[in-house]
């Protein structure tokens, strides 16, 4: 079972660690963005099967719901991207019952963070492919071009590597994306596997999975 903490990041040391977000369900995948003056939170709690926000209300350490949706649903690594004044919403969820969230990725075109509108992508899944399916990270800009990191589930290996891919195509009736850079999971000793990268304020923060029988 996962929680959402936070610290402050100060020449390279970690301090004043505290729990934000905790219940007796998992949360992981704290996907952080601003908008319209305020700072959002979306975790991954697919055991509480709905999809969740939360908004600071003393930042970082205090936040609260602020909405709902998608209830009954199994929903895993919820990003959203906010482009073009369009907001966006990427998830996996299962349509078999072997509740497999590593091989189908949906878009959603939203009307707000309180979901009073919810458009899908007319090809939903756009994405049925474990390899490149599983959000990573937040879809992110650099030098005009849309990227989105994605999980690479291969060899029997959760979160085995990561993918860069480029958005090319994104509209409701249109998806559209090409691989530009795989990351395995060689840059560290007895590291196994890397499945996060999140881009902020022009530097890279990646994780890592050690074995340490090794």
């Amino acid at each position: 079972k996962g929680k959402i903490s936070c610290g402050i990041l100060k020449n390279d040391k970690l301090t004043n660690v505290k729990d934000i977000i905790s219940s007796n369900n998992h949360y992981s995948y704290p996907f952080i963005f601003s908008y319209e003056k305020k700072y959002y939170l979306v975790p991954e709690n697919y055991q509480s099967n709905r999809l969740e926000i939360y908004v600071s209300i003393n930042f970082p350490y205090k936040w609260k719901l602020y909405s709902t949706a998608f209830k009954g649903s199994f929903i895993a690594d919820p990003t959203i991207l906010f482009y073009n004044n369009d907001l966006w919403l990427f998830i996996n969820k299962s349509s078999e019952p072997f509740n497999d969230l590593s091989s189908e990725l949906y878009i959603y075109k939203i009307s707000d963070l309180k979901f009073n509108k919810i458009t899908s992508h007319k090809n939903n899944p756009v994405i049925i492919n474990s390899k490149t399916a599983r959000s990573a990270g937040n879809i992110f800009q650099k030098d005009g071009k849309l990227y989105r990191p994605s999980q690479s589930n291969i060899r029997s290996i959760y979160g085995h590597s990561l993918n860069i891919s480029e958005i090319t195509k994104l509209s409701c009736d249109h998806y559209e994306e090409k691989l530009v850079k795989t990351i395995k999971p060689n840059f560290y000793k007895n590291i196994i596997a890397t499945h996060h990268l999140t881009l902020s304020d022009n530097f890279y923060i990646i994780d890592g999975c050690f074995d340490y029988y090794k």
